[in-house]
């Protein structure tokens, strides 16, 4: 087997699905001939009725297909992360982290300036009950901080 084989269309696409996705039932391969070519390269195992990459498999997808780089970019554009911020009259606002130097400048205008009046567009005022899932303090996962 070669280090670094040519890939068909096929098992390319099978490759970044399987590295997206991860273990993969048949029903749901993107091609079955693209599965067969990987697993025959020791890229992909099946077994069972799914498929996933092997050690090589996953390297090849990091290390020659760059994949690592299209799967952040992918899981950016899919998800927002927020953050929740007050104002100076204690109201409080979900905002996303990304606008957080947006909320810093608005946050310095004087009182006084009737631009401070109107909240910027991208801050959704909290009033209630909040409810989220996956919370992260300090950078770290605040559900794997609470399991014993």
């Amino acid at each position: 087997m070669s280090r670094n084989p040519e890939l068909s269309v096929f098992a390319k696409a099978m490759l970044e699905q399987l590295f997206f996705d991860g273990p993969t039932w048949d029903g749901n391969c993107t091609s079955k001939t693209g599965r067969d070519e990987l697993v025959d390269l020791g890229l992909a195992v099946h077994w069972n009725g799914y498929c996933s990459l092997t050690a090589e498999g996953l390297m090849q997808a990091v290390g020659v297909h760059k994949l690592d780089r299209k799967k952040e970019i992918r899981h950016r554009e899919r998800y927002t992360y927020f953050r929740l911020v007050s104002d100076n009259s204690g109201h409080d606002y979900v905002i996303p982290v990304d606008r957080s130097e947006d909320w810093e400048a608005f946050m310095a205008i004087p009182e006084d300036d009737q631009a401070s009046w109107e909240v910027p567009d991208f801050a959704h005022q909290v009033e209630g009950d909040l409810q989220f899932s996956w919370p992260i303090i300090n950078d770290e996962a605040v559900i794997r901080k609470m399991r014993p």
